[in-house]
């Protein structure tokens, strides 16, 4: 069977990325002149964005609107994405080799699509 199409996930398969992810939420709070607890971090990954908001809020006493620690944690990844994050071993090869065959790629991911443009573009291969 010949494959027509592939679709990746991007954080932790074609980025090595995950790393960031893990320790996004203890930066933030580090941000706002909070020390981090153990769980800050591992809350966020397993939660997710809006139940980890509503449990550190309780936890941590922010005075923050979820938009605004949405943006705020969006800034930090953004700035890991433009900065460190890499590619994974083998996918630029990967990648080449299935446009070399007219594979059509498609991206699915969670991330904003403003800080994917960014840092695809910087690993060079948005095309």
């Amino acid at each position: 069977m010949k494959i027509t199409g592939a679709i990746f996930d991007m954080d932790g398969t074609l980025l090595d990325s995950m790393d960031y992810w893990a320790v996004v939420a203890g930066e933030y709070l580090k941000s706002k002149g909070i020390t981090p607890l153990e769980d800050d971090n591992r809350y966020f990954l397993e939660d997710g964005l809006t139940a980890w908001y509503k449990r550190t809020i309780e936890k941590h006493g922010i005075n923050a609107s979820i938009e605004e620690v949405t943006s705020d944690i969006y800034n930090i990844i953004n700035g890991y994405y433009q900065t460190v994050v890499q590619l994974k071993d083998g996918v630029l090869d990967l990648l080449k080799n299935l446009k070399s065959k007219g594979v059509k790629i498609c991206l699915a991911t969670a991330t904003d699509r403003q800080y994917v443009v960014k840092v695809l573009e910087r690993l060079c291969i948005s095309e």
